[in-house]
C-alpha cells in the first residue's frame, strides 16, 4: 500500500482532509472535532511508513476500503479461507445459495401453509 493509492482514493471520493478526519473520528468512536485529526492524517498520508497501523487502518476504512493480509508461504488454494475452514469463500457462497434454495423450496411445498396464507383471513 502506498500513500499515492490513498490520495488517489481521496480524490476519487472528492474528499478533502477535513472530510476524511470526520470519518476517521467516527471510526474510532471519538466525539472530538475533526480538526483534531487533520494534522495527524495529513502526516500519515504524506508518509505512510511512519504512521501507526491503527491510523492507516482507520484511513482505509474511512475511504470505504478494507485491508487484507496474504501470507506468502500459504498455497494459493488455501488463501481466503478462515481458520479451521474446509472451503474457499466461493464454495461458502455456493453452499449458502444451495441452502437458501432448499429453504425457499420447502416454504413453497404444496399442502403446507405459507406465511402469506395467514394474512388471507
Amino acid at each position: 500500500m502506498t500513500s499515492e493509492a490513498l490520495l488517489k482514493r481521496l480524490a476519487e471520493l472528492r474528499w478533502n482532509i477535513y472530510r476524511l478526519a470526520k470519518e476517521h473520528a467516527k471510526n474510532i468512536g471519538s466525539s472530538s472535532p475533526a480538526s483534531r485529526y487533520h494534522t495527524s492524517l495529513s502526516k500519515a498520508l504524506a508518509n505512510i511508513d511512519k504512521s501507526s497501523f491503527g491510523t492507516i487502518k482507520s484511513i482505509v476504512q474511512a475511504l470505504r476500503g478494507e485491508i487484507f493480509i496474504v501470507w506468502s508461504d500459504v498455497p494459493s488454494e488455501e488463501k481466503g479461507k478462515l481458520k479451521d475452514e474446509k472451503c474457499s469463500p466461493e464454495e461458502r457462497l455456493e453452499n449458502l445459495e444451495l441452502m437458501l434454495a432448499q429453504v425457499l423450496m420447502k416454504l413453497n411445498q404444496p399442502g403446507e401453509q405459507s406465511s402469506t396464507d395467514y394474512d388471507k383471513s
